[in-house]
């Protein structure tokens, strides 16, 4: 970003904050004001997309725009590379996507990836050269609903693995007063998401189908669903110097 465009976006998110977020109601925690954008994961790449939205948060809420937002493929790419796997449709394990962030950092936005083939292998010298990060992301292990809320609280985006069915894919009355997806239907698989806030009937998440799913990115899940959710962290990233991972 140019440095009165990094002001632009901080100031805009700052106000969205102030007012409650980009969700509308009387949400209890909401951060979703911290959301850049609504993300749209190609492959199957939920984890990946899912921590970089919870960093990108993190750069929103800490004042670290400047340290430039993640690129989610990159991180997705990485974390590949480490499973030994570069198949394009084959997920990855959130402990694999926060190593690749902890070993080869990653880019800010803006920069274009290489080629996928060039993940077949550790970065090269010249591309770990293009990588510094301002700040040291942690994640830290929910054990329960009552920790999410203690963490959404605390103003650290959190991410969570859920089992989907159809009716998640076409939720689309999406954050209506005492609507929640829960679970009803045949599972389709695993998936990923970002939670952003919460409220009485359950956990506000944005999601990394785009802005045309749900309302405009963002639903609400029931807390039995937060319970039932596996591979739940809370993102924190930790200032300081921008360094090589070398």
């Amino acid at each position: 970003f140019m440095d009165d465009h990094k002001q632009l976006i901080l100031d805009m998110h700052q106000a969205q904050m102030d007012q409650g977020g980009k969700v509308k109601g009387g949400f209890t925690v909401d951060l979703s004001g911290a959301v850049v954008e609504v993300l749209w994961q190609p492959w199957e790449s939920c984890v990946a997309y899912a921590l970089a939205q919870a960093i990108r948060m993190c750069a929103v809420l800490m004042g670290l725009t400047e340290s430039g937002l993640p690129d989610p493929e990159w991180i997705y790419w990485w974390a590949r590379y480490l499973a030994g796997a570069t198949d394009r449709d084959m997920g990855s394990y959130p402990y694999l996507a926060m190593e690749a962030i902890a070993r080869y950092g990653y880019p800010w936005q803006g920069q274009s990836p290489p080629p996928p083939d060039a993940y077949t292998a550790p970065p090269l010298s010249d591309a770990r050269a293009a990588i510094t990060q301002a700040a040291k992301v942690e994640r830290h292990p929910i054990f329960s609903a009552s920790e999410m809320r203690s963490a959404l609280a605390a103003r650290q985006p959190c991410v969570m693995g859920i089992t989907i069915d159809q009716a998640f894919v076409d939720w689309a009355d999406a954050l209506a007063d005492g609507t929640a997806w829960e679970l009803s239907g045949p599972a389709k698989g695993r998936h990923m998401v970002c939670v952003v806030g919460y409220d009485r009937f359950g956990a506000i998440i944005v999601n990394s189908w785009g802005k045309g799913r749900h309302a405009g990115g963002f639903l609400r899940v029931s807390w039995q669903t937060v319970t039932d959710a596996t591979d739940r962290y809370a993102i924190t990233a930790v200032p300081r110097l921008p360094e090589i991972q070398r």
